[in-house]
């Protein structure tokens, strides 16, 4: 099976997967034929999401360093099922969750989940927030219909560009700045893959008393004005 036979979240999902385990070198909307290193260390949870239903576009672990500022998030394309799935599992974990129903209007205001604490000063897209900080990335930002035509068309099936179309759209991030194992062992475990042997589907953050009991899910409908 390729991109253009997939007809499925599923099919779309095996095809992720395999590109995250470097079996197939190309992944729609996506500029290289690799993961970036730093996603190294996710690819056994991403694939298992992937596998699982959840078509991942976009991820970053975190990260803290003198010069960069990283939160864990991860966003894609999932069924209702799942997605509610997803939400429950996030409930009291501290996690945030972005559910966006299909052919939401893209009117969410997006959370910085990279800064860049460099002495440069800001590259195009860049916003500077105090001296010496900028936001280098956000999330929250979910596909439109636009979008969606706009990256997939010609890369996927029609079917399978239908299926993005008619996708419940997830964005989770921790919170956190450079917390790593949290987000990523209560997602495995919340589409109940074991296939993921680099996190412990059985971790759960009650005994850890760093971590708020407190979780926010934000959902979108098409009736957002």
């Amino acid at each position: 099976m390729n991109w253009h036979e997939a007809e499925s979240l599923l099919n779309l999902g095996e095809l992720g997967a395999q590109w995250l385990e470097g079996k197939i070198d190309h992944l729609p909307a996506y500029g290289g034929t690799a993961p970036d290193p730093e996603t190294e260390p996710l690819i056994p949870a991403l694939a298992a999401l992937n596998r699982a239903g959840f078509f991942t576009e976009n991820s970053q672990p975190g990260e803290l360093t003198d010069h960069l500022w990283q939160r864990a998030t991860v966003s894609g394309f999932c069924d209702e099922e799942l997605a509610i799935r997803i939400h429950h599992a996030i409930a009291q974990t501290g996690l945030i969750g972005f559910i966006c129903l299909p052919d939401a209007k893209n009117e969410i205001l997006p959370i910085p989940v990279t800064l860049d604490r460099s002495d440069s000063p800001p590259d195009d897209g860049q916003e500077q927030i105090a001296p010496g900080v900028k936001i280098h990335t956000w999330t929250g930002c979910p596909a439109d219909a636009e979008s969606i035509d706009h990256f997939y068309v010609s890369e996927l099936s029609p079917a399978a560009v239908a299926v993005l179309h008619n996708s419940w759209q997830l964005e989770i991030v921790d919170p956190v700045w450079g917390r790593n194992d949290l987000l990523w062992p209560v997602l495995v475990s919340a589409v109940g893959r074991a296939d993921a042997a680099s996190y412990d589907p059985d971790r759960t953050t009650a005994s850890d008393p760093s971590v708020s009991t407190l979780s926010e899910t934000v959902c979108l409908d098409k009736s957002m004005s």
